[in-house]
């Protein structure tokens, strides 16, 4: 076969593949050949591009096939096609052509069955039991709404990134609350035995780039104002703390030391 032949509709061959410039470069039937630039070196890879199907409809999904420098041409056409099956039928295409191991069955590895089953295992470590809600309210309002029905074998960098982004400048204290219990729920899918993208997580951190928090001062009380103060003290009922806090102010030398009302 000649290499026009070979080079078929989308005009690749492997001579092509070898030799190819930086850009993105259509092979057909969803492959891709996506050449890049670092320093004066060229890295090139095999690129299977799908379309999400169910509640991310539309939305690009790239899987991996290999290297050129480790794929040939041939093979990585074979993959992507193995591949391209095992996702039209729902399957992983990754694991169907063995870049990582299948998930195991008989769990439910969708982010927000994972985060519940982690939740659980903190509960006993958690003020109340953790019904007061404060551990999984960041997720529930910032990570779930998106990601919660997604495997968490599917969540890479750029979701994390994009679950995030709107909160990482709004709320950063909140943010950083998020992408903990995030990343927790994610370790503990990867130790239950999940493929996970564990590197993804903290290249996603990196992206997001420094949280921009901002200190909030706590107000002082004017000096004038203390005996006013300790009076207020005296009122409220003698727990720990109001006794303390007494304590604390008989203890400055000031002209209210002589307090109207007792430590005892």
């Amino acid at each position: 076969m000649s290499k026009k032949a070979e080079r078929g509709i989308a005009g690749i061959n492997q001579d092509f593949v070898d030799h190819a410039p930086a850009g993105t470069h259509t092979i057909g039937d969803g492959l891709i050949l996506k050449v890049r630039r670092k320093g004066d070196k060229e890295y090139g890879d095999f690129i299977l591009r799908v379309q999400s199907t169910g509640q991310n409809s539309g939305k690009r999904k790239d899987f991996q096939m290999g290297s050129r420098m480790k794929v040939r041409l041939k093979e990585a056409k074979a993959k992507a096609a193995i591949a391209r099956r095992a996702y039209e039928i729902g399957g992983d295409p990754l694991v169907a052509i063995g870049k990582k191991k299948a998930t195991p069955k008989g769990k439910d590895f969708r982010l927000r069955a994972v985060m519940e089953r982690k939740f659980k295992t903190l509960k006993p470590t958690l003020k109340d039991g953790g019904q007061a809600g404060r551990w999984l309210s960041p997720v529930e309002q910032h990570v779930l709404p998106k990601l919660g029905s997604e495997l968490v074998t599917e969540i890479d960098s750029d979701a994390i990134e994009d679950g995030l982004k709107k909160v990482w400048v709004k709320a950063p204290s909140t943010a950083i609350k998020a992408f903990r219990r995030l990343k927790m729920a994610l370790e503990y899918a990867s130790d239950e035995g999940a493929d996970v993208d564990l590197p993804g997580i903290d290249a996603a951190f990196r992206r997001l780039g420094p949280l921009l928090v901002t200190k909030d001062h706590i107000a002082s009380t004017p000096y004038a104002d203390i005996p006013a103060l300790y009076a207020r003290l005296c009122e409220k009922s003698q727990t720990i703390a109001t006794l303390a806090f007494r304590l604390v102010i008989l203890n400055v030398p000031a002209p209210w030391a002589s307090a109207p009302c007792s430590i005892a």
